[in-house]
This record gives C-alpha cells, structure tokens and sequence, in this order.
C-alpha cells in the first residue's frame, strides 16, 4: 500500500486520530509556525513600503516633551499620537502681569434701552384702581386681547351661532378634557359659565371665512376650524332661546388649514353625535327644567340692577356694532 500524503508540514499522517489540530502538540506546533510566518511576512512587506520602520517597542526615548511628538523620527501612522516611551514635562507658566487701572478714565455706564413694545405690553396683573381687570366694549382684558389680536393676527368678533357652519361630520359626547356636552350646556343656560377668553370659562370658537356658491349664488359662508362640540353646544342655547350673539375668534382663511379640519359631506349644516344616542332627549329635559325655573324667577324692573347683574354695563346704553339686549354679558347675549 503506498503511503498518503502528509497533511501536516511536520510530517505526521492523516493516521493520526484528533479532532482538531489544536489538541495536539504537533498542531500547536504548526499553528504557531503559520501565525510566525505571516507575522513576518507583513513585517517584510511593511519594510518594503517604508524603509523607516522600526519596531515602535524598540524606539528610543524622546527627551522632547509632549510638543516635541510631531517630528518627523516617529513612526509611520503615529505623528499625531503620544507613544508610551514619551515623558510629557509641564512647562512652566509665565508670572502673571498685573496692570492697575487708570484713575483718568472711567466707564461710562450706558442705560438699557427697553423697547416700547415692551412698556406697551399689558401685563397678567393689570388692573384699575378697584382692584378689578378693565374689560373694553367687546368684555376682553388688555392682556386677552394683546394675545389674539398681537400674537396671533386674529379679530375678535360677534356672529350668531347659526350663521357658523360644523366641519366635521360627526363628533364625541364629550370634550377633549373630559367634560360632557351636558354639564356644559347646564352651565352655560344657567349663567354659572361664560363664553370667554381666559379663566376657567368655555372659550370661544375659531372661525374662517369661506366664498363658495351655494345655491347657485356666490355666499361668504363662516366655517368652524376649532371647536365643532361647542358650536353644537352653542346652536342648542341658541334654540332655545338663551342665546342670541357669541363671541368667536376670526382667523385668516387658509387653505390648507381649511382642508385639514374640513370633513363634512353636507357643507356643514348638520353633524351627527356617536357615542351618546340618547343626548339630544337631555338637552330637550335640561331646557324644560330651565323653562320652569326661569318662570318662578321675580320680574326685574328695567332699569334695576339685580345681583345677577353686577358690575355690567347699563343695558339701556348701546354700544357700538352691536344690537341692544336686555341682559349683556361680557362674552356673548344672553336672554
């Protein structure tokens, strides 16, 4: 039989039983040989490309300090690099120089300059000798009304509830802060709620103003952006007789905006409510319940002041732009 090759530069056969080289001392043996080999192999190859090289273990030591290390005797690769031989030494600091200011010259202190704007601007606090915030003929503080009309580039205005169109198609039972439609409508008839800006009250829709053909005929139509669970609210009171005018923020008509919010199918004329069916039979009972409280309430002479009616203005004055009413409120008409 002749004799198989030798696997193994050392000679042994394949005859030899193990499961890998490395358990035996003759594969230990090769295994090191080979990784020697390309040790040197890459060695001579670095030799060939840069005759400078040297073993970085056998450099000498750099007397230089730490700037010193940019030098063309470092190895390749290591210029910018620190090696273990180097000493870095501290070099030492210059004496601080002290100069004393001069007594013929002096700073001149120049005031800060406060824009008007700044001075202008209504603050939270602002209020009138009485203690009490001034309110102008539209019911709105100094402060309310610099935040829409300043910040935002929006009017505040006065449209009936029916001359606002829903965007959308249908809409929840309740608000996003978890309050009912109900419990809003409740005290918003009963007067323990406003429709105003700021404070804990119900605030006011905003609205833009479209131009569209309706009925063959070019109409500027108002259309709801924000708020189609209060205008709902609001065309309830209004029903049934408790409100007349509100107060609504006017936005600039933007297209884009108006494609966002616009998902209604009949132009915004009716809007169906999904998750409570039996909400419009309350409203129904809620406004009979006020019906017969606003019966048993005493008659108020015109032109007396009753407790419900304080700090309003005179309702027999009228004020500009809008119609006379029996009972003014700060934010909308309510009868």
């Amino acid at each position: 039989m002749s004799k198989m090759m030798s696997r193994y530069a050392d000679g042994h056969s394949l005859e030899y039983k193990s499961y890998s080289p490395s358990t035996s001392p003759r594969g230990r043996r090769y295994i090191l040989q080979n990784l020697n080999y390309k040790k040197k192999k890459q060695i001579n190859l670095d030799k060939s490309r840069d005759k400078e090289y040297f073993d970085i273990r056998k450099a000498p030591p750099s007397t230089g300090s730490v700037a010193s290390n940019n030098s063309t005797s470092k190895p390749v690769g290591t210029s910018n690099k620190v090696m273990p031989t180097d000493s870095p030494r501290k070099t030492p600091r210059e004496p601080p120089v002290y100069v004393s200011p001069r007594k013929d010259i002096k700073a001149v202190k120049t005031p800060r300059k406060e824009s008007p704007e700044k001075n202008n601007t209504p603050m939270k606090n602002d209020k009138n000798e009485s203690g009490k915030q001034t309110k102008n003929e539209l019911g709105l503080t100094p402060r309310d009304e610099y935040m829409v009309t300043k910040l935002y580039d929006r009017e505040i205005i006065y449209l009936k509830p029916s001359e606002v169109r829903y965007t959308h198609d249908q809409i929840t039972a309740h608000f996003q802060d978890g309050r009912s439609m109900i419990s809003t409508f409740i005290a918003l008839l009963y007067g323990r709620a406003e429709i105003r800006l700021g404070g804990n009250d119900v605030p006011p829709i905003e609205v833009m103003q479209t131009d569209e053909l309706d009925g063959g005929k070019s109409e500027k139509i108002w259309y709801v952006v924000n708020g189609n669970r209060r205008l709902y609210v609001f065309k309830r009171l209004e029903k049934c007789g408790a409100l007349t005018t509100m107060q609504v923020v006017a936005r600039k008509y933007d297209s884009i905006e108006m494609d966002k919010h616009f998902l209604t199918r009949n132009k915004g004329r009716t809007v169906s409510i999904t998750n409570d069916a039996a909400i419009g039979a309350k409203f129904v009972k809620e406004v009979s319940k006020w019906k017969e409280w606003k019966a048993k309430q005493p008659a108020q002479k015109p032109g007396v002041k009753g407790k419900s009616d304080k700090g309003q203005s005179n309702p027999s004055k009228k004020q500009p732009g809008l119609p006379s009413q029996t009972n003014k409120s700060n934010c909308c008409t309510i009868s």
